[in-house]
């Protein structure tokens, strides 16, 4: 399209780019997919634990709703201006960070650009233990970064550069299995944080900027096995993602689109959904009361040349 939607709808449950996947079977026309196993797994009730104690951030949005929100109260807008530097520690590696460490059961884990784990003490910043994923090499757009780590059951999961899920022993940073999520050498990259719930971890792919066909994973945290995978750019038997050719987004801004020319062109470019982008970059939030995982989708590819790919281009 040559003018992308600001907005766009995905059946009944989608608004600026958010994909909710629901977890059953229902009549309301949504794609469903089962998240996972039995909520009453010892992994599941630690870390609903953790979430409960105020002085935990077990979770990349510190709960499953991604709010960051932090309910302790020490802190104050009257006292802010007194704290002080209590620790530092130097990971000795030179490049952007843009992880959220996690803090659970008296443990800090941070992950670091190159995909390296780091397990501190938070009290004092001392290593208990440092694992340094060994990459092979990488295609990746806006630099080596990681944005974040999953903690559950006694194990640490990571996305790494090069397309893999990893697993490591939470006491010690061994590895204990991994899973190949996507081909590297074709532009997909893993830097987003994992989520997991209910036996399963939950990831997502970076890459649109090189033609990928972005996804969503789930994989059973205990073996690394692909329980399901949701295609963020909808093939011609899922509707395509031409759309409905909107002249306007659902409030009614024209979007200022040639539309017989784009009809006229989509043969042509028939498929441009195999590479149409859509990475899923952020850690995406669950409901599980609903039993909804829910995420955000990125652009388009190619990002700025839209002629090659007309349509509405569901779902980024």
């Amino acid at each position: 399209m040559r003018t992308s939607p600001t907005v766009l709808w995905f059946h009944r449950c989608l608004l600026a780019g958010l994909l909710g996947l629901a977890l059953g079977c229902g009549r309301d026309g949504v794609r469903r997919e089962r998240l996972g196993a039995s909520e009453g797994t010892s992994a599941e009730a630690g870390l609903q634990r953790a979430m409960a104690d105020s002085a935990s951030w077990p979770s990349y949005g510190r709960d499953r709703t991604n709010q960051r929100y932090s309910p302790l109260t020490q802190v104050t807008a009257e006292n802010v201006g007194g704290l002080r530097l209590a620790w530092r520690y130097k990971t000795g590696l030179p490049h952007a960070f843009e992880a959220s460490p996690l803090v659970l059961d008296g443990v800090m884990y941070v992950s670091t650009p190159l995909n390296h784990v780091i397990a501190l003490d938070p009290a004092t910043g001392r290593k208990r233990w440092e694992h340094a994923e060994t990459l092979s090499t990488t295609v990746h757009c806006c630099g080596p970064v990681n944005r974040g780590v999953a903690v559950y059951g006694g194990r640490v999961y990571m996305g790494t550069l090069d397309g893999r899920l990893v697993a490591l022993d939470a006491r010690t940073g061994r590895r204990a299995w991994q899973a190949r999520v996507a081909d590297n050498e074709r532009g997909y990259a893993v830097t987003g944080a994992p989520v997991a719930a209910d036996g399963k971890v939950i990831v997502g792919v970076s890459g649109a900027e090189y033609g990928i066909r972005g996804f969503v994973t789930a994989y059973d945290a205990g073996t690394g096995r692909q329980v399901w995978r949701f295609y963020t750019i909808p093939g011609p038997a899922e509707g395509g993602w031409w759309g409905k050719w909107s002249a306007t987004d659902p409030f009614g801004t024209d979007l200022h689109r040639d539309l017989a020319r784009e009809q006229a062109d989509s043969a042509r470019y028939a498929d441009t959904w195999k590479t149409g982008g859509g990475s899923v970059w952020q850690a995406p939030a669950i409901d599980r009361e609903l039993g909804l995982v829910i995420f955000a989708v990125g652009n388009p590819s190619p990002d700025l040349d839209g002629s090659i790919r007309p349509g509405d281009n569901l779902y980024t």
